[in-house]
């Protein structure tokens, strides 16, 4: 059975129209890792939160099978549909799909696609759905679902579109880009154009002004995603220049389309179908990184987030939700859009879908470590099992969760190697820890020089051992592994007595859960 990212197999549903474990990146300024990852919402797929009403807008489907944009306070109640009410969107049409795109910064509007009133084909169609886009067209709504504007006509004498999608604010809220399809999807993704524009209002109501195209190659997918922090460029993913439509990148190009896109998502380091898809990205609220999906080296030929540069640099993986031997695990996964808590940088909410076509959401609340200085254990590596000289070092985190299906680093051979962990670890709060190690092949493990794991033999499997400890504790760690063939991986995880969501900690009595040991309760100093 063919199985599809989210946006190829929810592309091609246009056509009804026609009848190796990527290693640790080297060391920089500022390293970001995941720490929490729950489930905040079923059946919601996150585009926007309002810094105004500290609401999560995001979309789901009805009990009659369309889709409309809602919002909710940020522990999940108070659930309200903003687009449901006919009266709010007029000459939109009953029985049509409406979804969220995008929330300006203040959090009082938001951008909606709105599938037409009368087109062709069947009314609330599978094509005409948020992030297909066909058939639609652009709104301007409040945040509170009491007033609507169209900001796009489709059907505007002489013009050849046929849908929109992706419409994203400014960082001002004053201006937008979003997609417009003029073609359907015949054995590729469809063909779109970037369209960008003003946002004027006159006597109260909202209208588009100096409208700019960009389409440097005819017959392409183009997916916008939103403006840089200093709104002078916009984000958005294609396929132009790629031999196959299912090697999508990740691209920047100049808001007023004045220079030549640049492509920002690495090279693929091994061609072929679905190995290096790219899309949805989003700049980091502090600028210094973009977020974004890719199906490299995911098991489960999914997409999980990543991290790169704003130079596409320095790209590293970020969630591991395609991976069964994750802590994250949770089988095939297609992650999507996002939003950021605008009261904490270090959090966002983002959609994931279970299914290659993303018919069934799930929204995620994930909690990001954000650390200016390399943080983690000394990891050294060896090129056998007797742990003799170590020809790489460097600092890491063992708790994200390591793999490699070639060589660990530079200088070791594939297959047979040995790697060892040396530092300190930190305890948050006072109580019964539950520390586990989960490995392929061999591990052992200490704590201020008492053993207290050991699986020193053919896959190893998980270890897990309960140790008494203080708040504000610091203990000795050393970590020993050994792979003997095949690929290897080892994360080392804790249960704090208090189940918590990255480093805070929730009530005491909560039931104690696995979870990241954040890279911040780590030092690369062994101590005495």
């Amino acid at each position: 059975m063919l199985r599809l990212p989210l946006a190829g197999a929810r592309h091609l549903a246009l056509a009804a129209l026609a009848v190796t474990f990527a290693l640790p990146a080297a060391a920089s300024a500022t390293q970001y890792e995941t720490h929490g990852a729950a489930v905040w919402k079923t059946n919601a797929a996150p585009m926007g939160w309002s810094a105004s009403l500290d609401r999560i807008v995001y979309n789901a489907r009805g009990s009659d099978g369309l889709w409309d944009a809602y919002s909710a306070a940020r522990d999940g109640s108070d659930e309200r549909c903003l687009t449901c009410a006919t009266p709010v969107l007029p000459g939109a049409g009953t029985g049509t799909h409406r979804g969220a795109g995008d929330v300006d910064p203040k959090g009082d509007l938001m951008l909606v696609q709105v599938e037409r009133g009368q087109h062709f084909g069947k009314i609330g169609a599978v094509e005409a759905e948020p992030g297909k886009g066909a058939y639609s067209d652009v709104w301007l709504q409040r945040t509170d679902g009491t007033q609507a504007w169209p900001l796009t006509d489709i059907y505007t004498a002489g013009s050849d579109a046929m849908g929109t999608m992706w419409p994203r604010f400014d960082r001002t809220g004053n201006k937008l880009v979003w997609a417009e399809l003029y073609a359907p999807a015949i054995f590729n993704l469809g063909a779109w154009r970037l369209k960008v524009a003003d946002i004027a209002w006159a006597d109260g109501t909202p209208r588009l002004a100096n409208v700019r195209t960009y389409q440097p190659e005819k017959g392409r997918f183009y997916e916008p995603y939103g403006f840089s922090p200093d709104n002078r460029r916009i984000l958005f993913a294609s396929d132009m220049g790629m031999p196959n439509w299912w090697d999508s990148q990740i691209f920047e190009v100049d808001a007023d389309f004045a220079a030549p896109a640049r492509r920002l998502s690495p090279a693929d380091p091994a061609p072929g179908f679905f190995t290096n898809y790219n899309e949805f990205a989003f700049y980091v609220p502090q600028g210094d990184h973009i977020l974004y999906a890719r199906t490299t080296d995911a098991t489960k030929a999914g997409l999980d987030y990543w991290l790169m540069r704003p130079d596409g640099t320095e790209s590293r993986r970020l969630t591991f939700l395609n991976e069964p031997w994750h802590l994250q695990g949770r089988g095939y996964a297609a992650v999507g859009g996002m939003a950021w808590d605008p009261r904490d940088p270090n959090r966002f909410v983002a959609g994931v879908a279970s299914d290659s076509a993303g018919e069934v959401q799930t929204a995620m609340m994930f909690d990001l470590g954000r650390y200016e200085q390399p943080a983690g254990l000394r990891g050294e590596y060896f090129k056998d099992t007797k742990f003799t000289t170590p020809v790489a070092t460097r600092v890491e985190n063992p708790s994200v969760g390591l793999r490699w299906t070639g060589s660990p680093a530079p200088g070791v051979a594939a297959g047979t190697y040995a790697a060892r962990w040396t530092g300190t670890i930190e305890s948050p709060t006072t109580g019964r820890y539950r520390f586990c190690v989960k490995a392929d092949d061999g591990v052992r493990m200490w704590l201020d020089d008492q053993q207290l794991v050991e699986a020193w033999y053919l896959f190893g499997g998980r270890r897990c051992v309960d140790v008494d400890r203080t708040a504000g504790q610091r203990s000795r760690i050393r970590i020993d592994y050994w792979n003997i063939w095949g690929d290897g991986l080892i994360q080392l995880t804790w249960a704090p007595p208090a189940a918590t969501t990255g480093d805070s900690t929730l009530a005491a009595t909560a039931t104690p859960t696995d979870s990241i040991i954040p890279a911040a309760r780590m030092s690369p100093d062994a101590g005495t």
